[in-house]
């Protein structure tokens, strides 16, 4: 009876048994379901074009927005209202989407825009603007983001 109401209730394995059931290879208009129903449910919005490694894990899905060519690697975690996607700039002549290597942790309430890629193993701090590249290790935060320096 307790695994059924896990299930039944439980807003993070709902929001999972859903995104693992939109990482399978299976037709377009199931994906758009899911789309809606993760969109109508947690707030959360997967574009479909988007490409999201194994073992990628939402901590708290809620207000997450991953846009239509935007890559994920594997074992990336995302926490709550971050959005991942193209950057709006007139001005620019680089159009693209954010390409996240494996094993990257991205804290709340940040934002990754335009066509930057967040190096393997790399932090993004919370509240964090990044539209710059980020490399293999790093860990930034700030708006705009920059290199934090780690005494160890």
């Amino acid at each position: 009876m307790r695994i059924l109401k896990k299930i039944l209730f439980d807003p993070q394995l709902g929001f999972v048994i859903r995104f693992k059931l939109y990482n399978k290879d299976i037709p377009n208009f199931l994906k758009l379901f899911l789309i809606k129903s993760m969109f109508r449910k947690y707030g959360v919005l997967i574009g479909n074009g988007s490409s999201i490694g194994k073992n990628v894990k939402f901590v708290h899905p809620t207000g997450i927005v991953i846009g239509d060519k935007v890559k994920i690697g594997k074992n990336v975690l995302i926490y709550q209202n971050v959005t991942i996607g193209k950057a709006n700039n007139s001005k620019s002549k680089k159009d693209g989407y954010p390409v996240i290597e494996d094993n990257v942790i991205i804290y709340a309430n940040s934002v990754i825009a335009g066509p930057v890629k967040i190096g393997k193993g790399s932090i993004i701090g919370a509240n964090s603007f990044v539209n710059k590249d980020v490399e293999p290790g790093d860990i930034v935060a700030g708006n705009p983001a920059k290199k934090l320096i780690i005494d160890k």
